[in-house]
Parts: C-alpha cells; sequence; structure tokens
C-alpha cells in the first residue's frame, strides 16, 4: 500500500501518480512557497518591488483587460444596440436588471474569458454607448 510522501499515512488511490493527500499537497506547496520568499529576498527587493516592474505590470495588466473586454463587446455584437455605433472607446456594459450591478463588478478582474462566459449570464447585460446608457438611465 502507497503512503503520503508527506505525512507517511496510507493513501487512497484514486490517480495513478498520486503522492500526497491532497491536504498534504496544499500544505507541501505553501511551504515551498515560503522556503522560496526566505531564500530569494534578496531577488524580490531588487527586482519584483522596484517601480519599473509595478509599471510594467500595470501595463500588462491594462492591456489585457482591455483585451478581454473588446473580445466580450464583440460577442455581445460589438456595437450599440440603440443607435449602433461600433467604437469600442465609448461603449459600455448596460445591466438589464440593475440588481446584478454589484455580480458583475469583477467582470474583468479574472484572466480568462472563457471563465467570463462560464460564470456570468451575459444574457442580462447589453452594449450601450455611452450617450444611450446615459439618456436610458436618466429616463428612468
Amino acid at each position: 500500500m502507497a503512503t503520503c510522501a508527506f505525512c507517511g499515512k496510507p493513501l487512497i488511490k484514486t490517480g495513478n501518480y498520486q503522492k500526497y493527500h491532497r491536504a498534504c499537497f496544499k500544505l507541501k506547496e505553501n511551504l515551498r512557497k515560503k522556503e522560496w520568499k526566505k531564500n530569494h529576498q534578496e531577488y524580490m527587493y531588487q527586482y519584483i518591488r522596484t517601480d519599473e516592474y509595478r509599471k510594467r505590470k500595470r501595463v500588462r495588466n491594462k492591456t489585457a483587460r482591455e483585451k478581454r473586454r473588446l473580445d466580450i463587446i464583440n460577442r455581445l455584437g460589438g456595437a450599440c444596440i440603440k443607435c449602433g455605433i461600433q467604437d469600442p472607446r465609448v461603449l459600455v456594459f448596460h445591466h438589464k436588471n440593475g440588481n446584478d450591478v454589484r455580480y458583475y463588478d469583477d467582470l474583468f478582474k479574472s484572466r480568462r474569458v472563457d471563465w467570463i462566459l462560464c460564470k456570468y449570464d451575459l444574457s442580462k447585460v447589453e452594449v450601450l454607448c455611452a450617450n444611450c446608457h446615459l439618456i436610458l438611465h436618466y429616463s428612468k
């Protein structure tokens, strides 16, 4: 019978290459990460915590967020449903049911569009240009 490589207790094998219990694997990974941070503090202070790194990361995240936004706009038609304008700079998302706004607030915090499409019901969201969106909310 196989034993866990971390705690030494017997394993109930569910796969061919299982070496750890699930909880033991998480503990092992956390210890590995702490050990890495302890051994690489000099690297972290020289590279990761520099302003240059933070600026590059900010730019990378912004471009990725914009790419996800454009992909979702294209999946929803790519144009304002009222006036038909197609300029992505002025297109915004309108939540048909206003109570769902908080649910969709982190829509672009996710990194993968396919995950966004699974988690969020995009039939509750429509694309409007900024002017049509303001007119719609003002008229309510």
